[in-house]
Order: structure tokens, then sequence, then C-alpha cells
């Protein structure tokens, strides 16, 4: 006896969050995930923006420490302080919000085609959307604006007046912190988009144990699978058609499955769910299945279309794969006997483990709904052509919608490519956003050093030796951010891979590529502005002095 359960779906659930085999629109994933790590991801550029904005405006310190001091001795109170500098954060952030609107407005087609997706300008008229911009714009402009409106309200009016302010090495100290968390984070995203880009490559590669190429598939529909001989007799006519299959399912969408399967020796306890599928007899040589042991479905032995089942790998260890042919077989109490066994292949996406398969050659066990053409490469067009002309003179009263095998097998994997060309992107622009953060840190170090630049020009140090002098503490924390960002992207983009039964592996090359860029591209930044700082006459430094 079978036991069958009844679910029901909410139509809400199906784009993102369904999880089942099968939806109304055929195989799902569960991709909520990705709109999470996209949330996270866009956090991080701009928790990038905000610290460079602090950084910024720390290192201006010096140039409006006269205003506050004037400002105090006039009467101002530190929380009016606190809140002018806030309201600059505020306004700046209103300003950096109506530039982005302006971007969407010009990008927003490139952005829907990168992606995938239809957003319109329409879109952010929902309160729920417009109520999501003004808090992160209050967000932004807080976080960005909290630790500079706090430094700069407590500089004393005496020493800005005098000209004796001088930032500590406390402020040096945390400036070179949150320059390196910007690049920790850099690193992060750059580590993750390496990942998933192998990912990628490693799904779309790998082979999945069938012949995919060049394999034209398409639905019979109007009853036209009661005329599947007269179709096949009709396709074959053509000479650049090689081959012509049914089965009762696409072999990237096996959704069908039972645990109604009993064999030869199975503990009865024992429950196991297999997939399932009805082919024809040219099924495995169309899709260039590998029979490893036994043989596979022929129209010379009578008893193949009632009685012969064939299972591929993963269901013959489970029933022993060395006594598992000619061994009883029965599906629905419908007896049977194990002819072949065919070399496992990918039924469903790689995020899926290759489940137990049987296959049957009967028709009316499982009704054909799928039929396969393979075409001759050199004259595709000229196949494709017979085949509607074929199609059409069936007069089904449907048009015919036909796919390529190989395309429909990339498609399961849409989600990663978007995935992957948007977190491209997205690591970009925060590579860039922290070279103007350590540009930044870098004006303000040589600035603060100019004097002491001149003073050791004067003494005879060398350029080399002055641009290694300035190179060494930028270097060294950008050093540190690729040690603390290693971990933190190994351990976010396993757990991202631990989605996929069928996964590449994170070598440390990509940690010493991600490394090695973020080095390069810190070098190239700071130099510019460390090379103009040692090219600098002396005279101008030290004539105070």
């Amino acid at each position: 006896s079978t036991n069958v359960t009844i679910m029901l779906q909410a139509l809400s659930k199906i784009h993102l969050k369904s999880n089942f085999a099968g939806d109304i629109n055929g195989p799902s994933e569960d991709t909520e995930i990705y709109v999470y790590i996209f949330s996270v991801v866009a956090v991080i550029v701009l928790l990038i923006a905000c610290i460079n904005f602090m950084n910024l405006s720390t290192a201006q310190a010096t140039l409006r420490s006269r205003e506050i001091g004037i400002r105090k001795v006039s009467g101002a109170r530190k929380n009016q302080i606190i809140r002018q500098f806030l309201g600059e954060s505020f306004f700046i952030s209103i300003l950096a919000l109506g530039f982005a609107f302006m971007i969407i407005t010009l990008f927003l087609k490139e952005f829907n085609s990168i992606t995938e997706i239809g957003l319109s300008i329409s879109h952010f008229k929902d309160p729920n959307i417009l109520i999501g911009i003004v808090l992160i714009t209050l967000f932004t402009g807080v976080t960005s604006g909290s630790y500079p409106s706090l430094f700069l309200s407590t500089i004393q009016p005496v020493k800005t007046l005098k000209g004796t302010l001088h930032l500590g090495i406390k402020d040096g100290f945390f400036r070179q912190i949150l320059v390196t968390a910007q690049f920790t984070l850099s690193l992060v995203l750059m580590i993750g988009m390496f990942v998933v880009n192998d990912q990628l490559s490693y799904m779309q590669n790998k082979d999945i144990g069938l012949k995919k190429e060049n394999i034209i598939y398409f639905k019979m529909r109007g009853g036209l699978s009661k005329r599947y001989a007269a179709l096949k007799s009709e396709l074959l006519k053509h000479s650049n058609i090689i081959n012509v299959a049914a089965s009762s399912a696409a072999p990237v969408n096996l959704n069908w499955g039972t645990t109604g399967v009993d064999w030869e020796g199975k503990d009865e306890d024992f429950k196991v769910s297999w997939k399932q599928i009805s082919v024809d007899y040219d099924y495995l040589s169309t899709l260039n299945l590998e029979v490893i042991k036994g043989r596979g479905f022929s129209r010379d032995i009578i008893t193949d279309s009632a009685s012969a089942y064939i299972v591929n790998e993963t269901g013959a260890v489970l029933i022993g794969i060395e006594n598992a042919i000619d061994r009883r077989f029965s599906v629905w109490d419908i007896e049977g006997r194990i002819i072949g066994i065919v070399k496992d292949f990918h039924f469903k996406s790689l995020h899926d483990k290759i489940e137990p398969l049987l296959m049957r050659v009967n028709r009316q066990w499982l009704t054909f709904t799928t039929v396969f053409v393979e075409v001759n490469t050199e004259n595709s067009t000229a196949a494709l052509s017979h085949i509607k002309d074929t199609y059409d003179s069936f007069k089904t009263g449907y048009p015919l919608d036909y796919k390529f095998l190989e395309e429909q097998v990339a498609s399961l994997y849409s989600g990663e490519e978007r995935f992957c060309r948007v977190s491209r992107y997205l690591s970009l622009l925060a590579v860039f956003i922290s070279c103007l953060g350590l540009f930044g840190l870098t004006s303000f170090m040589t600035e603060q050093r100019f004097k002491e630049i001149g003073i050791r020009k004067v003494l005879g140090s060398s350029r080399a030796g002055l641009i290694k002098l300035l190179f060494k503490d930028i270097i060294k924390w950008i050093l540190i951010a690729n040690i603390i960002a290693w971990p933190i992207g190994w351990m976010s983009m396993n757990r991202w891979l631990q989605d996929f039964a069928y996964r590449t592996t994170i070598d440390i090359d990509t940690f010493v590529l991600a490394g090695i860029i973020g080095l390069i591209v810190a070098t190239v930044t700071v130099s510019s502005r460390t090379i103009q700082a040692v090219r600098s006459n002396p005279v101008d430094s030290i004539r105070c002095e």
C-alpha cells in the first residue's frame, strides 16, 4: 500500500520561498537566500561609504578647528556642535539620495538586463519601499555623522585659536582601523565573487552524465502521445534527424517518485523514494546514457515491454549492485526483473543529490509526454524546420513549444549566474569606495607628516626611503585586512556552498589572488599621493620652523 499526503502551498511563496520539487511552472529552488545575501552586501557597501565619510570628516578637523573654536567661544554648547555636524551628514545623505535616483533612472534598463528582472520607477511609489528608502537615508546620516560629530565637538577652543591643535595618535589609530575595516569588507566581497564564479563554472562544465548538445525536446499535447509512433516515423524521415525518443518527463525535471518499490531481499521496514520514468526503446541511445551492467531495452525481447526495469547506480547500490541484475523488482505490485544498470546522471540541478531512479518501457505505466530529437549539428536549421512542419501536420491545436536541452540545463543555474554578475559589480564598487577611503587616509597621513618629510629630505633621505617610510604603515594595515578577511570569506562562502550537493572546492589560490589584487589596488592608490608628497619642495614645509 502507498500513503499519499496532500499539501497546500500559497501562491505568494512560489517565486522566492519554494523548496518543493515542482510548482505550477516546473521545478523551483528556494531563492530567497539570494535576496538576503544581496541585502547584506548592499549594507556592507553602504557601511564602507559611511566609514569613508567618517574618515574624511575627521581628517578635515584641522581645517574646521577654528570655526568650531569660534563657535564655542561665542557660546555654542557641545550638543549644538553635534547637531550641526549630524545635520550636515543628513543633508549630504539627502543629496546622495537625489543622485541615487538620477543614477537609477539612467541605468535602470542596464540593471534589469544584468539581473533579468523587470523593475520600473513605478515600484518606488510603493509605500513600503518609500518608508524603507527614508529609513536607509536616516541610517546613513546617523552612521556616517555620529563619530565625526562626537569627535569634532570635543575639540578645545583654546588650542584651535592658538593654532596648536594636533590630532593625536589615538585618532590616527582609529582612522587606520576604519580603513582596515573597509578593505576587509572589500576583500570578503572579492573572495565571495571568485568562489561564486568558480561554482558557476563548475556547474556549467560538469559532465551530467547524459548528452545535452543538439537535443531538441517538446511536449506532446492535444492527444499527440497516442500518435507518437506515427510522429516518430515522420520525424526520422529527415536526413538531419539522427534519433527520436520519448519519455514521461524531461531528464532535467524528474519529480515523480514513489516509495511503493520492492525488490528481492529488501527489508520490509526500509522506505526510500525512487524517481521513476517511462521511456521508449531509443531513450538511452538518444541521450547517450551509459549502461554499465546488464543491457538496455530491446524491441526483440517481448518481456521488456511488460516486466523489465532499468535502475541507476544509486538505486543499484541500495539493492546490492553486484547482484542487482535479474533481481526480482516490483513497483506498485507490478512484478518484473532488473535487466540493466545505467551510470548515474543528473536529472536535477547540482543542488540535489542523485536519487534512486527506475525506468520502464511500458507506455501504459506512465504516459509519454515529452519527445527528444537528436539533430545533426551541420544543418540543425533544416532539421528544426522539419520538426515544425511535422508537428503542424498532426494538427494538435497547440503551437510547438520546443526547447534545447543544453539551454534548459543551463537555466537550472540562472539564479547563480545572475548572482555572479551582480556580485562582480558590487565587489568592484566596494573596492572603488575603499580606494577613496585609502586615498583620504594617505592624504591625511602625508599632511600630518609634511614637515617630517621636509626635514628628512634636508638631512639627505632619498625619495625611495621616504616612499618606503610612508608605504610601510599603509601596507601593514592592508596585510592585516587580508588576515581578517580570509577566514571570514572562507566561512561565509563555505556556508553558501553547503546548499549544493555537488560543489567546487575553495582553494588557497582564491585568497591569494584576492590579496594580491587588493595589494596592487592599494599600492596604486597610495602611490599617487605619496609620490606627490615626496617630490614637494622641503622649503615649503619647514620655512616656519
